[in-house]
């Protein structure tokens, strides 16, 4: 029953990484057409966009945040392999959970102030001083979502830190991700 449990949580944890990873591409499409505009447009009428700047630093931050629990599931962050794939599978194993409890550590206070401070903006209506007049709230909120998704995704990887072993063959032709249930790569 608990196994049931855990996977259901798993599957609409990695459904909800899977769209906050569509949302950090789509940010980085919408950055690049936006900032090629801006840059055709001043060249050819001696004009841009108004705003690009602000709302490109705007996509940003959702490019990195969105991007962030999906690239520890799918072990896109660089580590230091050439170190790692030198210990035996339980120094390893001990390591990644050292690194996983130090992480959320950070990510705790991360997600804690952030989701705080985007609240705090909400109420107060508070607004760029950018051309846009953005309301914080926003880009504040994709922060807090983003931080919140990488602290399940390091929870992940204290229950089974075996998924993100280096070497020894743990992992061969298989998803890093530790709560990921398909085999769906993104390639």
């Amino acid at each position: 029953m608990a196994g049931r449990a855990v996977r259901a949580v798993s599957r609409t944890h990695n459904a909800i990484v899977d769209v906050m990873a569509a949302i950090a591409m789509a940010s980085l499409a919408a950055m690049a057409v936006m900032v090629a505009a801006h840059v055709v447009m001043r060249a050819t009428i001696g004009a841009g966009v108004r705003g690009v700047n602000e709302l490109s630093q705007y996509l940003l931050v959702a490019l990195v945040y969105a991007g962030l629990a999906a690239a520890l599931r799918d072990g896109s962050f660089i580590r230091v392999h050439l170190l790692i794939g030198q210990l035996g599978t339980r120094v390893q194993s001990w390591m990644i959970r050292l690194v996983a409890v130090v992480s959320l550590g950070f990510m705790g206070v991360l997600t804690w102030r952030s989701s705080a401070f985007a609240f705090e903006s909400w109420r107060r209506g508070t607004e760029s001083i950018g051309v846009l007049e953005a309301p914080l709230w926003i880009p504040q909120s994709i922060v807090a979502i983003g931080s919140v998704a990488l602290t399940v995704q390091l929870v992940a990887i204290l229950i089974n830190p075996v998924n993100h072993l280096v070497g020894k063959g743990v992992v061969a032709d298989e998803s890093p991700g530790t709560i990921r249930t398909d085999k769906w790569h993104p390639s």
